[in-house]
């Protein structure tokens, strides 16, 4: 008599549910300066220690936050200040002392540090795959501001602007040829003409400006403030005239984001996370954590899309934003093979979206399922 073997795949996992933000803690404690979403599940992150024996990390997740890698190469070096990509694994990263680092792995692993000029640099951008600009200057004593290009995808890096004044803390292009660049008491700065010649333009507000950005060619926001003022300044015409849309007794705003031309976060001292649903027209202060206390420094925010991004701060700060369940995994189950009167080979497939998941089989000749054996292998990290 023939025994029919009857099987069901089980999979178990952590899912994370939608509408939250996670905390985590990956670089020990350490400053968490800038944090890059660079597709779903992905996101890389930078900072340090930026005194007594300057300090360095890069760390890396591609688990939606569930693990978290450090650099091999961290350690005592100049703290890392921003990170850009031109696609989900090659980017470059800017620190102070001139440092300018470079991945091809997504942000796992950070090469030896390149030193074209030596300045103290706050924000690098990807214009195209080959190109990048980096903003920064000296601060201290005959300030200074600067901004550095690369077009050969950093084989090369040449100065493109270095004049006296206050130095420049963001830096961003609608295009090839068209970009702002902001930095402290009311500068702004823009090129039409690939970064080759920088015109200063006339702020509405005297403030410190921090972060810039755009959600299309003509439509973009720079942020910033003092100690005694939270500033957001609008512009509708490619960043010629710049307006204040608002200007209110609160923490500094130190950087902005959009997740689309509707959906984006600013972020800064006091706790502070602003929302816009209406492409930046009305800014609402979110909640992300009930736990905090008021005096947290956000730093830096990055988002993929409505549904994931992160915000970085003070104090290995760092929250990763999921707006809907992780993707679901799939799988199917296969026949089973190699069946003898004593055994039989089990076969299954499935994507686990990068989740970790434990795997078994539930066997029975009914379907009462009765029986089980352990996968093999019990946990995987890639789709099999």
């Amino acid at each position: 008599m023939n025994r029919i073997l009857a099987f069901l795949l089980v999979v178990t996992g952590h899912i994370l549910f939608a509408q939250q933000w996670h905390y985590y803690n990956p670089s020990f404690g350490f400053d968490v300066n800038t944090v890059y979403a660079l597709s779903p599940g992905a996101i890389a992150a930078g900072g340090g220690q930026e005194t007594n024996d300057s300090f360095q990390i890069m760390v890396h997740t591609d688990d939606y936050g569930q693990s978290w890698v450090e650099n091999e190469h961290d350690g005592l070096a100049a703290w890392n200040k921003s990170i850009a990509f031109s696609d989900p694994v090659n980017g470059f990263g800017a620190g102070y002392d001139g440092r300018i680092i470079k991945t091809n792995d997504g942000g796992l692993h950070w090469g030896f540090a390149n030193y074209p000029v030596h300045r103290d640099w706050n924000k690098i951008v990807n214009v195209s795959p080959q190109t990048y600009f980096v903003a920064g200057g000296n601060r201290s004593n005959d300030s200074v501001q600067t901004i550095l290009k690369t077009g050969d995808n950093g084989a090369n890096w040449v100065v493109v602007y270095d004049q006296p004044g206050p130095w420049l803390k963001s830096i961003f292009f609608t295009d090839t040829l068209n970009g702002i660049a902001v930095g402290d008491s009311g500068v702004i700065l823009k090129t039409m003409n690939a970064g080759n010649a920088w015109t200063p333009v006339v702020a509405p507000v005297q403030r410190d400006f921090n972060g810039v950005t755009f959600i299309n060619a003509d439509t973009g926001y720079i942020v910033g403030g003092n100690t005694n003022h939270r500033t957001i300044l609008r512009t509708d015409n490619a960043g010629l005239n710049w307006t204040v849309i608002s200007d209110v007794t609160r923490g500094i705003l130190n950087d902005i984001s959009f997740a689309d031309s509707l959906v984006g976060y600013a972020v800064g001292d006091s706790a502070m996370v602003l929302k816009t649903t209406d492409g930046g027209l009305n800014w609402i202060a979110q909640t992300i954590d009930n736990t905090m206390i008021g005096n947290e420094q956000i730093r830096s925010v990055n988002f993929y899309n409505r549904n994931f991004g992160a915000v970085g701060g003070a104090a290995g700060l760092l929250y990763v934003y999921l707006g809907s369940p992780l993707p679901y995994s799939t799988f199917h189950t296969g026949q089973a093979t190699g069946i003898t009167y004593t055994s039989a080979t089990l076969n299954a497939a499935i994507n686990h979206v990068t989740v970790p998941m434990n795997l078994y089989f539930e066997y029975d000749t009914t379907a009462l399922f009765s029986h089980s054996v352990q996968a093999t292998p019990a946990s995987v990290n890639d789709t099999i």
